[in-house]
């Protein structure tokens, strides 16, 4: 699976931006996939963090569902959720996780270098012990995962770990990575190969504790061979322009393969037509703001992420995107979830919207079907 490709890394204002192409080889036949990342944190309000992928023709002439050229990742939206703070400082400042590294045990990592070249070896014992410190103490130190459920994620996979260490994937072997750097410093190239030996009836029996239907193992492969070259060379990077025609969220397309039935909001019988789809996120329904308050008669202004909402029986809603916090007439009332962007929209729980203008909200799940009456 050879990668080629270019980016431009500014810490300091909190930019990345990388376009690549990666080509993937099965049986003689070769797919180019092209992947953009685009994140940009100068704007604190509003940090971009953009993953985009473009569908080959190959995929789309099997898979008719893909009808967009363009899908996304808005990791934004995803970091609004989980609770994750998207900041400059927060993602591309690295004193912590290597601050944290300092603390790891490196008991069965050895370091040879000859000129400008280093050879790593961990041996096969330390391999996971290794991994375990990396994940429990480098990982968390990350200063984007304060306030998300990052530990638990992490608690899950040394749970896993414990499990298939027993097993000795890697048969015996200790793992090396070779790595070069130029004249000026630069990172020039990386170098490993791993082997795993796979018995699927072995890794059943320590999960489960119940063998695997089939039987047999099989020997995975990897060799990583990157190359890094032209440092300060490029000026710029174009990403492609996404609109509602060329381009779609790859999280809805999944979820349409899947057949998850898209969240439905009827007012008054009247089905609402949103030009982003409703999300579920903590048991809450999300809505667009707009749309909602449009649909049960409020006029709504927008001012510098303030929103102010006037609603047909004279009462005045305030609202500060991001926040959980709303305020009608003055008094404050707070949100289970807070709202947040995505896809040029700012979503709200539509059954504390509706309630609070004076609607009754019942929830059908069978059909994923908020009926709102006013």
């Amino acid at each position: 699976i050879p990668v080629d490709g270019q980016s431009i890394n500014d810490n300091e204002n909190g930019i990345y931006k990388g376009a690549y192409v990666i080509d993937v080889t099965y049986e003689g036949l070769t797919v180019a996939y092209n992947m953009w990342f685009d994140v940009d944190f100068t704007n604190q309000e509003s940090p971009a963090f953009m993953m985009i992928y473009e569908a080959p023709q190959f995929l789309k002439a099997l898979l008719p569902m893909l009808d967009k050229q363009y899908y996304y990742l808005d990791m934004s939206d995803a970091a609004a959720q989980s609770g994750m703070d998207l900041s400059s400082a927060n993602i591309f400042d690295a004193s912590g996780i290597l601050d944290a590294l300092e603390s790891i045990d490196p008991a069965g990592m050895t370091v040879e270098k000859e000129e400008e070249a280093y050879l790593v070896t961990v041996a096969n014992d330390a391999v996971a012990a290794l991994l375990q410190q990396y994940l429990s103490v480098a990982v968390l130190s990350a200063p984007a995962l304060s306030g998300s459920d990052a530990e638990a994620a992490v608690a899950e996979v040394l749970e896993g770990l414990d499990l298939l260490s027993a097993l000795d994937l890697l048969g015996g072997k200790d793992v090396s990575a070779a790595m070069s750097v130029d004249g000026d410093g630069y990172l020039s190239d990386f170098r490993t190969a791993l082997e795993f030996t796979v018995d699927t009836d072995a890794i059943s029996t320590a999960v489960s504790g119940e063998p695997s239907d089939g039987e047999g193992a099989f020997t995975l492969g990897i060799d990583i061979n990157v190359q890094y070259t032209d440092y300060n060379a490029v000026d710029g990077i174009e990403i492609p322009a996404l609109t509602e025609e060329n381009s779609e969220d790859l999280m809805q397309t999944i979820a349409h393969a899947a057949g998850i039935p898209e969240i439905a909001v009827f007012v008054n019988g009247s089905r609402i037509a949103f030009d982003v789809p409703p999300q579920s996120v903590n048991d809450r329904t999300m809505v667009p703001m707009r749309a909602i308050f449009e649909a049960l008669g409020a006029e709504v202004s927008y001012d510098d992420g303030l929103v102010t909402a006037l609603a047909a029986d004279g009462r005045v809603i305030t609202h500060t995107i991001g926040e959980a916090v709303v305020y009608i007439d003055g008094n404050a009332l707070e949100m289970d979830v807070a709202s947040f962007e995505t896809g040029g929209r700012t979503l709200v729980p539509v059954r504390f919207v509706a309630q609070a203008l004076g609607a009754e909200v019942d929830w059908i799940e069978e059909a994923q079907t908020v009926i709102i009456t006013q």
